[in-house]
């Protein structure tokens, strides 16, 4: 009798492996980068300051600069420009007011005309006037527009005339009607210098 051995089948059960993976550690803080970062952000902000600084700065020397530069020109301006003098007087006019017009003066030496415009009795003006001029000698005469905007004006002069209401020759015996010249002097004032005499014959009007 022949006996049989049992047949064994060697089965190898092969099994996954994972692979242990290394525990994870967490990283550390770039301490490298973030001083970077702030020294960046100190550097902005003192470059800016400093800036600022500079323009306040050089705003303040300009400032500094103008003003000099302002006291100087006034100072300069203040050396060369002339002294004036001043004429003060009344107007008069044919009628119960004063129209608008103009105070003008003639410098004898040069010819050249001075103009002062007056607004009329009506606008607020007053009877009075007054008129700085440069050293000199002058006539004067209020140009008196009738209506306000026209073209076409009387004149009332500072002249030698002989007063209707009183007889009296105001220029003491001199032509009648004839332009009163006004000497005008550095720091004093000159009255009296009336422009009222607006009775003139036709075609007598004295040559200004």
């Amino acid at each position: 009798m022949t006996s049989t051995k049992p047949k064994f089948k060697l089965v190898l059960m092969e099994e996954s492996i994972t692979p242990i993976q290394p525990p994870l550690t967490p990283n550390k803080p770039n301490y490298l980068m973030y001083s970077i970062i702030f020294l960046l952000i100190v550097a902005v902000g003192f470059l800016s300051y400093f800036v600022w600084t500079l323009k306040v700065q050089l705003g303040k020397v300009s400032e500094v600069s103008s003003t000099t530069e302002s006291s100087a020109f006034s100072t300069i301006n203040a050396e060369q420009s002339p002294v004036y003098g001043t004429v003060i007087g009344k107007l008069c006019y044919p009628s119960d007011f004063l129209p608008g017009g103009e105070i003008v003066a003639k410098d004898l030496s040069s010819g050249k005309m001075l103009m002062q415009d007056y607004p009329g009795s009506a606008a607020g003006g007053g009877q009075a006037y007054e008129f700085s001029l440069k050293p000199g000698r002058y006539n004067l005469r209020y140009q008196a527009h009738i209506p306000k905007d026209s073209a076409k004006f009387l004149s009332g002069y500072h002249m030698c005339y002989t007063a209707a209401s009183t007889n009296e020759d105001v220029c003491n015996g001199t032509s009648s009607h004839s332009l009163i010249a006004v000497k005008v002097e550095a720091g004093k004032t000159t009255e009296g210098i009336n422009l009222c005499d607006f009775y003139y014959s036709n075609g007598g009007e004295p040559s200004f």
